[in-house]
């Protein structure tokens, strides 16, 4: 018997890439779905896109926040209506790849329930352009990994191998009060380290979301921004922890000022490799 998964989505001026995010729900093999769409106060056209796709699907809910309270307060609403037992999230301007997306990480964890594991499940994301066109890049075969992943998100400098979008019981997320709505970078990634701690994630080897990469790049304060965040997300992580950990802290520390440049270019870097 199917387990209800709620996909929750939230959105914030994305009417050019809602329709597709939704319909690429509506699509997948897994029917017993609900998808919440929260949206943050949009003053774009996706209030009558919304309302067109729950004439068209029962499955869709939507939830009119009054005020713009930003993505961590969306998905931490979506999750207080989420009816289901699983949950997961999809970025109004994402989409799923594959149509089997839900169904091979629900196969994932009802195999490991028979052997008595409480598990996530995540897949491989890949990367499109705005007109929702392939790029490439994105993880490669055997970099993600399955078990224990705490320390390796922690040290890794490599964001296509963090999971994205996760089928995983939602009594876990609620037991860590959900996503920090003080931090509007790196909030899933937070939210991520501190469920990998106590959940083992396994890795369905399937492509997964296709992650929108857009032209407009961050300025040089928000790349700032961006490193101080990441940086501090990394202290509390460290915090009372082996000495192991401790003892690559500036090595570490010195890749994620790496990675945070290059994530900001990756578009002109990628689109480049395309021709």
């Amino acid at each position: 018997m199917q387990e209800m998964v709620s996909i929750i989505i939230p959105n914030y001026n994305n009417d050019r890439f809602l329709l597709q995010c939704v319909n690429s729900v509506i699509e997948q093999s897994y029917e017993k779905l609900e998808i919440i769409i929260v949206d943050d106060a949009s003053v774009d056209q996706s209030k009558s896109i919304i309302q067109e796709l729950m004439r068209r699907d029962q499955r869709v809910r939507a939830i009119y926040l009054e005020m713009n309270g930003g993505v961590s307060h969306a998905r931490n609403i979506g999750i207080e209506y989420a009816k289901g037992t699983y949950i997961t999230f999809l970025d109004a301007d994402d989409m799923y790849s594959s149509s089997h997306k839900i169904e091979r990480e629900m196969d994932e964890i009802y195999e490991q329930a028979i052997k008595g594991r409480d598990v996530a499940a995540y897949s491989r994301v890949v990367y499109i352009d705005e007109d929702g066109k392939a790029l490439s890049g994105g993880a490669k075969e055997g970099e993600c990994r399955s078990g224990n992943i705490w320390k390796r998100l922690l040290l890794t400098a490599d964001t296509t191998i963090i999971p994205r979008d996760y089928c995983i019981k939602k009594e876990k997320i609620e037991e860590l009060k959900g996503y920090n709505e003080k931090r509007s970078l790196y909030e899933d990634y937070e939210l991520t380290l501190r469920l990998s701690k106590h959940t083992e994630f396994i890795y369905t080897g399937e492509n997964g979301t296709a992650y929108r990469l857009k032209k407009n790049g961050l300025s040089d304060q928000s790349r700032r921004e961006s490193i101080r965040v990441f940086e501090k997300i990394f202290e509390e992580q460290i915090q009372d922890k082996n000495y192991l950990i401790k003892k690559y802290y500036r090595t570490i520390k010195r890749l994620r000022t790496l990675k945070a440049n290059l994530k900001n270019d990756i578009y002109l870097l990628l689109s480049r490799r395309r021709k």
